[in-house]
């Protein structure tokens, strides 16, 4: 025996490592695989959270922009008629305004009137999904005038919003202050 290769038994022997073990790798992976599932989750919550938010503005959007119209075609009409609950006619200056109800949808035709010229109709669309319109003329409280309305009834889930409303307009309201103007009076 070589007594340059023979070790004393009191020293303890070292061992280098290169690499890691296979409980070590388990480990890690387990431990990534908790993370990845708790981020994908809270991702998935999030995305499923902003596209209610996202179809909820523009619900909102639609539903701003439905009441603003509908009140000043019924402020600027000087006649209404409506024989049933999905049509409304609205007479004024500029011509025939139509609302009327197609599916989840309410329409508003307007129908210019131009002597001599046949004038072209623009049309609109207010898309509000699962919801009826009903649309209705009753008369106002003091009797002198005629109140239109639009009633929007959501069926189903009561946590989306708004779940239904009811927009209102006196009919020809702005009427005596356009008259008024035009004839020179103080505004």
């Amino acid at each position: 025996m070589n007594p340059a290769r023979q070790r004393p038994a009191s020293l303890p022997r070292l061992r280098m490592r290169n690499g890691y073990s296979l409980i070590e790798m388990m480990v890690v992976m387990t431990i990534m695989s908790a993370v990845l599932t708790v981020g994908v989750t809270g991702l998935a919550r999030l995305f499923r959270v902003q596209s209610g938010e996202v179809h909820a503005l523009s619900e909102a959007t639609v539903w701003r922009r439905l009441s603003r119209d509908f009140r000043a075609d019924v402020h600027l009409a000087s006649t209404a008629t409506c024989a049933t609950s999905d049509r409304l006619e609205l007479g004024t200056a500029a011509g025939l305004v139509v609302w009327s109800v197609e599916g989840d949808a309410l329409r508003r035709a307007v129908q210019p009137t131009v002597e001599g010229e046949v004038a072209a109709e623009s049309v609109e669309h207010y898309r509000i999904p699962d919801v009826g319109f009903v649309l209705s003329l009753s008369p106002a409280e003091d009797d002198r005038s005629v109140i239109a309305s639009v009633v929007i009834e959501r069926s189903g889930d009561v946590h989306t919003r708004p779940t239904s409303g009811r927009i209102e307009a006196a009919v020809g309201l702005a009427l005596p202050y356009q008259q008024s103007r035009t004839e020179g009076g103080a505004s």
